[in-house]
């Protein structure tokens, strides 16, 4: 992973509203555990993060996925010593109802049912 420094950016669009959007690079941060009240994809470019979901570690390295549903419990760390670099999009439960509503059968809010998906091609969007 090229540099050396841990740097996060952090930002909202007025053309988006209901999502929050983070770039971030971390090499010794730690997340103690937490919840969020949106969704959390985040798209693993570089390294490996580690978090704590469901009762188990999880792994997302390079060209995968990290999935968490709002108000679920989980932690953060590197996986391996160059840390992990992503982005992610956290968009709120009811964004993604109304999107679920008009796009699919389901009613109410959807949730993912695996908090790591291997997916290279999203992951280069």
């Amino acid at each position: 992973m090229a540099g050396s420094d841990e740097r996060a950016r952090h930002w909202r669009y007025a053309e988006l509203p209901g999502v929050d959007l983070l770039r971030a690079q971390y090499i010794r941060k730690t997340f103690v555990r937490h919840t969020h009240e949106h969704f959390v994809i985040a798209a693993i470019a570089d390294g490996v993060e580690v978090f704590h979901h469901g009762g188990s570690d999880q792994y997302a390295g390079a060209g995968s996925l990290a999935l968490v549903n709002p108000d679920t419990p989980h932690t953060g760390r590197a996986g391996v010593p160059e840390g992990w670099r992503y982005g992610a999009v956290y968009p709120s439960p009811d964004l993604v109802a109304a999107i679920a509503a008009e796009t699919t059968t389901l009613r109410g809010t959807p949730g993912f049912v695996r908090p790591v998906l291997d997916d290279p091609y999203t992951v280069e969007l």
